[in-house]
């Protein structure tokens, strides 16, 4: 009788714990609604994109799109907690750059200024009053590198709200070397943001060019410059041409010597 109760619950808590990556702080227990419409791509928690698709039923091996379901800003449903009458910032910070031996974390995209939309998705506000925030950023990690990453969490903005000073760097036009390293939790106190609305998380693995495998290998850091594999293949099948470097070549990636 006891167990029959607590099987429900028992459900229910993975679902709770898992809508932003372990040790990620500060932590979300809602889920955001993330999604890429163009691709019918729905962002679950822990989701592995880029996926194989066929694409052709030519003879040969199937060809596979790379990341581009990423390749513009996601659409963000807004949230039971939201209100029409409030508006609410957005982070998505990537956070397994390997710089240096170490994992350090990225900011992809910081949008504040959010407004409840006629589709009851999250909107820019007209006139974007807090400034422009930082500009989305595609995941581009390095080949081979293990899957990284991309949190995306959401709070209410408070009246008044600007970008901190500590923080003014990450604003256009600086340079996108600003956001390596960028602190979430400095940022929540500096602009004295509540508790995190909801969040949501996503992982990328850049395969172009990794020979295919049928086995279940498991990605991990070595102290080399690159990570290595132990095991057999990943994700099995050849990807495609990779698009998405030469997409942030424009704003300077490249130059900086960190895949994202």
């Amino acid at each position: 009788m006891h167990l029959q109760k607590l099987l429900p619950l028992v459900a229910i808590l993975p679902n709770v714990w898992a809508t932003t990556p372990d040790g990620f702080t500060p932590a979300a227990s809602a889920d955001l609604g993330v999604s890429f419409p163009d691709f019918d791509v729905t962002v679950t928690p822990n989701l592995l994109v880029p996926r194989p698709r066929k694409v052709s039923s030519a003879p040969g091996p199937a060809p596979n799109l790379s990341c581009i379901e990423t390749i513009s800003a996601p659409t963000i449903k807004a949230p039971t907690a939201t209100s029409n009458s409030s508006s609410y910032i957005l982070f998505m910070i990537d956070l397994d750059v390997l710089r240096n031996n170490t994992r350090v974390t990225l900011l992809h995209w910081l949008q504040p200024d959010l407004v409840v939309g006629s589709a009851g998705t999250l909107v820019a506000a007209a006139g974007n009053a807090s400034g422009s925030g930082a500009a989305y950023l595609q995941p581009s990690p390095p080949v081979g590198d293990i899957p990284h990453r991309y949190t995306e969490i959401l709070f209410a903005q408070p009246a008044g709200f600007s970008i901190p000073a500590a923080f003014a760097s990450v604003n256009p036009p600086a340079s996108v070397v600003q956001r390596i390293g960028f602190s979430l939790p400095d940022f929540v106190s500096a602009a004295g943001l509540g508790a995190p609305l909801a969040g949501n998380y996503f992982r990328v693995q850049n395969l172009t060019g990794v020979a295919s495998g049928t086995g279940t290998g498991t990605p991990t850091a070595t102290s080399s410059s690159k990570p290595t594999f132990t095991g057999a293949g990943v994700l099995g099948g050849e990807v495609g041409p990779g698009t998405l470097v030469g997409a942030l070549a424009g704003v300077g990636v490249a130059l900086l010597g960190v895949l994202i």
